[in-house]
């Protein structure tokens, strides 16, 4: 439905739309950012999520690492952050 209507616009545009007011163009890009907004949002999120999980997963070993250098045991004990979560 979104897309029919972007190309609904784009007809507009070339058509109706060159003898527009500008009210009018913004009535229509409004009512796309208030659709594409949340479509974009989730995209960028989870486009960066690998990205963030390999972070946080490096992040939670050095974390570990020193727990249990501080306490005086073998750092190699420490359990891989992917065993945990079965990845």
């Amino acid at each position: 439905m979104f897309l029919a209507e972007i190309n609904e616009t784009v007809a507009w545009l070339y058509a109706a739309g060159e003898e527009a007011s500008l009210e009018e163009y913004e009535v229509r890009v409004n009512k796309f950012k208030t659709q594409g907004e949340p479509i974009r949002t989730r995209y960028r999120f989870y486009e960066a999520l690998p990205e963030t999980k390999a972070t946080y997963d490096a992040l939670m070993v050095k974390v570990g690492v020193k727990m249990f250098s501080e306490e005086g045991e073998n750092a190699e004990s420490l359990i891989n952050i992917s065993q945990v979560t079965g990845e």
